[in-house]
């Protein structure tokens, strides 16, 4: 496991832009997979977001750490914070295999209902609407997030940047 000493001696971290760059050269470092970026420090590979808090704190996260804005490349201090695994789901994107377009909301196709579940703080499934109508499971779990303490981009389509 690289060190902060180690880390720095070998790259910058803008904590504006969340770019490492090679102290060596002066160039961009790392490569995407997924979505994320990951570096090469000492032969090994490691997520440039961990790197980002061993880099800023001098110790690498003990739990996950969660892209704010859903946005795995944007590596910017501002948008780093370590969670743990429930914190993280409260801030995940839509799933892509909804076929609803409300996250959560699945479609009962014996009877023809639409049900509206939600995962608590205890990691149980509760169900939060079953009914004939879409806009009330939407209704129901926006405020089902509300209650259980979901990130306001949780369930998002697509990754978009706030402006305050």
């Amino acid at each position: 496991m690289a060190t902060q000493k180690e880390l720095k001696s070998i790259v910058f971290y803008d904590e504006e832009t969340g770019v490492f760059t090679r102290i060596k050269d002066g160039k961009p470092t790392g490569s995407l997979d997924n979505g994320y970026v990951y570096l090469c420090v000492k032969g090994a590979k490691y997520a440039a977001h961990r790197l980002a808090f061993l880099y800023m704190t001098g110790n690498m996260p003990p739990k996950l750490v969660d892209h704010i804005n859903q946005d795995r490349s944007d590596n910017s201090w501002k948008n780093l914070r370590e969670a743990d695994y429930s914190m993280n789901r409260k801030n995940s994107k839509m799933n892509r295999n909804n076929t609803t377009g409300v996250s959560g909301v699945t479609v009962v196709k014996a009877a023809g209902d639409y049900l509206a579940r939600i995962i608590d703080e205890n990691g149980k499934r509760l169900t939060v609407y079953r009914g004939k109508h879409l806009h009330a499971a939407k209704i129901a779990m926006q405020a089902a997030y509300i209650n259980h303490g979901y990130h306001d981009n949780h369930a998002r389509s697509k990754v978009t940047r706030r402006h305050s």
